[in-house]
């Protein structure tokens, strides 16, 4: 069993990201908390949103902030200031987009956060609490969906490639791997043939398949590939497993394998970056 961080920022704990869009359509990156513990604190307490309001120049067109770093650094003030109350919190999601930074915290009731965090300012805009959160719909916000995890996974192979000089621009054979029973992965095989995906071979213990499709290994190919894999999946009850593919550089193809994470990494994330 993994060690969970008890701290406020979590900075040694696992965190997910998470793809969601605002109610005016536009981009929301989503960095979610994956730890028990702290889930069950908020259910049983409150969650609290510090939200910071970006001034209309530190703003993109699509709703994203030009100035990251600095938003960085207000939120781990933000984290500093509750941890010096000495009372129990978790920093359990931020979000980015729609021209804010939101800050999530599960808190102990006796904690006055607007007090606490009433010293900070920034010029870049106006910090503001909001404690009247429908704890449900938060709840389904940050929590990661089938899609997200494997997109996470998706994140943490093409990191992996990133870092042995493989930009996943060049298109290459890509291994996907399914188990499941065999009269459930026929059909499944059948269906995505007509997506270009090819039968590479059986598996027998356990029970599976592997199929194959020629595309780049970078998000933006698998921005379309995943969700077609993870619902053809559950459409057949089977088990959508990851994938994995051959390093390639500049020079030449190497022996290497990037491959799909472990079962570990896509229930519990990666670390904070």
């Amino acid at each position: 069993m993994t060690e969970v961080d008890p701290s406020v920022a979590g900075d040694d704990d696992h965190w997910m990201l998470l793809e969601r869009f605002s109610s005016s359509d536009l981009p929301l990156v989503v960095r979610s908390r994956i730890n028990p513990v702290a889930a069950e604190f908020a259910e049983a307490n409150r969650v609290v949103a510090v939200i910071f309001d970006l001034r209309p120049e530190h703003v993109r067109d699509d709703g994203l902030p030009t100035c990251l770093d600095d938003l960085h650094k207000l939120e781990d003030r933000i984290v500093e200031a509750i941890d010096e109350c000495g009372l129990n919190a978790f920093h359990t999601a931020s979000v980015t987009g729609d021209g804010r930074r939101v800050q999530y915290f599960a808190i102990d009731p006796a904690l006055d956060l607007a007090a606490t965090i009433g010293e900070i300012s920034s010029p870049l805009g106006e910090l503001s609490v909001y404690s009247e959160l429908d704890f449900a719909t938060y709840l389904e916000f940050v929590s990661p969906t089938p899609l997200d995890r494997q997109f996470n996974g998706d994140r943490s192979v093409i990191s992996n490639l990133e870092k042995q000089g493989d930009d996943g621009a060049v298109a290459r054979k890509i291994d996907f791997w399914f188990y499941g029973n065999r009269s459930a992965l026929m059909p499944l095989v059948d269906q995505l043939k007509h997506s270009g995906f090819a039968l590479d071979h059986w598996l027998d213990e356990p029970a599976g398949v592997v199929l194959t499709i020629d595309a780049p290994a970078n998000m933006s190919s698998f921005g379309e590939i995943t969700p077609l894999l993870v619902q053809t999946a559950g459409e057949f009850g089977v088990e959508y497993d990851g994938w994995e593919t051959l390093v390639l550089t500049d020079i030449a193809p190497q022996p290497e394998l990037a491959s799909k994470p472990s079962l570990f990494g896509r229930l519990f994330g990666q670390r904070k970056q």
